[in-house]
Order: structure tokens, then C-alpha cells, then sequence
């Protein structure tokens, strides 16, 4: 069983409500390392050495090299970090998917928790589940396109740059993301969810973040953001800057005072909770 009196010392309500609902293993045994580059499991020097030049063969990629115009290509989509580092994972078969983790060693079934009649690889999880049939009908940018539960992702993905548009191929990479993390939820919150409007959301996603992020001519929006500098008093005199924050959980409220003198040196910090049910705005 969990225990619970030191997650609640240790994480906010909500995160504590949240790790106290996920199921714990029932027997009793040792969490163990593994080294996915062994089979068995162990570090060796041996892959460690071979994982090092691969990097460095992958960092130092010619232009010439397909592999490397592949992953410069994708790199350099206009999308969320989040969802490009998960894709890469998934490119070489690192995501937690059932099949990956009884390779690893885990006592589980490779068998997809969701429709129960295929093994879990990534290709079953991102795109080819009976669960996402509503989802590959309705995305008319992938329709047409043939796959396998024992495709390569990484292959499915070239194939889908190949015959798209950049937007098109990154509005299906947040279409992936999306998928990934719905099927957490449903099987981790044990609660179904409605995948019918994905492609619509992940259109609706990716428009948000570039409004969000970048102008037009590709000037980022934080450049023109006005930082707010602190002003040092004059000569002579001291400046006292105060701040506080609220706690709605809690019904509490954090004040912070600070007295600095022209220098900027600080002569003198307080910080204070109390019991309030105002704001934090009438204290800032």
C-alpha cells in the first residue's frame, strides 16, 4: 500500500490524490536496473562503447546522409518540444509500451490493455489499436496508408513526410501525441476517453502554440516581451519591495518582504505565512 501520510507530506494535494489512485504492483519484489542496449538487461562495456559511436556517428551526420537530413528535417519542425522528444523515443522504440517493457524484463502481458487482441508494440499503440479505427477514418491525411503492428514507426513516419506537406506532417505528429496520451489516461485513470475530435484538437494545438510563440517573419514573441527590472533607490535611502501568494487549498497566504539600499544590497528578508480568506492581490 502506498503511504499515504508521507506522499501528503510531500506533494501537493492534487499531485498526492493523483499518485495515491495508481495501482501498485501486487507482489512483493525489488525494483531492478536495466540496460535496454543487452538483452539480458546488464550494463556491458561492450554496448557502451557501441551507444557512444553510434551518437557521435548520428551528431556527425553529412548532409549527404538520409538518416541525417531525416532527424535535421525533424528537429526543425515548428512544434512543441514534448511532442517531438516523445516521437523520437518512439522512433527507436523506447516508449513504455507493453511489448517493450516485457523485453525489458517486466512481468507484464504483451497484450494491448486497450482491445486485448494484439501485442502492444508502438505501432499497435500510436496508430494501429481496433481502439483507433475512428481516429485513422476520420484523419484524412493518413488515410490510404498501410502499416503493420511490427512496422517501425520511425519507417511509418518517413513514409508520412514523404507524402505530406510540412503543416500536414506536423499536425499528424501532434495527431501521435495526442493518441499517446489519451491511451495513458484511459488505461492508467481507468476511464474511457472520446477520440473522435483528435485530429480537429491537434490542428487547434498546433495553431495555439505558433500563435503563441512566434511572429510573423519568424521573430519569436519573447523578444518583444518587456522585462520588468527592479530600480535602485537614490542615495541615501532604502527601497522595500513586498510581494505575497495565496494558497486556495489551504486558505493560506505567503507575504515576502525584502529591504534593499542603492547599492542593491539586501539589509534585511522576511517571509511570513497566515490564515487568510482574501486574495493575494490586495497584499502584492
Amino acid at each position: 500500500m502506498w503511504n499515504s501520510e508521507l506522499i501528503g507530506q510531500s506533494f501537493n494535494q492534487d499531485d498526492a490524490s493523483l499518485i495515491l489512485s495508481l495501482p501498485l504492483w501486487s507482489f512483493n519484489s525489488t525494483d531492478r536496473l536495466f540496460w535496454h542496449y543487452e538483452k539480458l538487461g546488464g550494463y556491458s562495456v561492450r554496448s557502451g562503447y557501441r551507444l557512444g559511436c553510434s551518437l557521435l556517428q548520428e551528431a556527425g551526420s553529412s548532409g549527404s546522409n538520409s538518416s541525417g537530413l531525416w532527424w535535421k528535417f525533424f528537429w526543425l519542425l515548428k512544434i512543441h518540444v514534448k511532442v517531438k522528444h516523445l516521437l523520437w523515443r518512439a522512433c527507436h522504440n523506447w516508449i513504455p509500451t507493453n511489448a517493450n517493457l516485457a523485453r525489458r524484463g517486466i512481468n507484464i502481458s504483451y497484450l494491448c490493455p486497450l482491445c486485448f487482441t494484439g501485442i502492444e508494440s508502438t505501432m499497435h499503440a500510436l496508430w494501429g489499436c481496433p481502439s483507433l479505427k475512428k481516429i485513422r477514418s476520420s484523419c484524412c491525411l493518413l488515410s490510404g496508408m498501410r502499416f503493420t503492428d511490427n512496422l517501425p514507426f520511425l519507417d511509418f513516419l518517413v513514409e508520412c513526410k514523404d507524402r505530406l506537406s510540412v503543416t500536414e506532417f506536423e499536425v499528424s505528429c501532434i495527431v501521435f501525441w495526442r493518441v499517446w496520451c489519451c491511451r495513458n489516461e484511459s488505461v492508467h485513470q481507468v476511464f474511457s476517453l472520446h477520440y473522435d475530435d483528435i485530429v480537429q484538437w491537434a490542428s487547434s494545438f498546433i495553431s495555439d502554440y505558433r500563435q503563441a510563440n512566434f511572429i510573423g517573419g519568424g521573430c519569436n514573441r519573447v523578444d518583444r516581451v518587456r522585462l520588468d527590472r527592479w530600480i535602485p533607490p537614490s542615495s541615501g535611502l532604502f527601497k522595500i519591495n513586498t510581494d505575497a501568494a495565496i494558497d486556495g487549498h489551504n486558505g493560506k497566504v505567503g507575504i515576502g518582504i525584502i529591504i534593499r539600499d542603492a547599492a542593491g544590497e539586501v539589509l534585511a528578508s522576511s517571509a511570513l505565512p497566515i490564515s487568510a480568506g482574501f486574495s493575494a492581490h490586495p497584499n502584492s
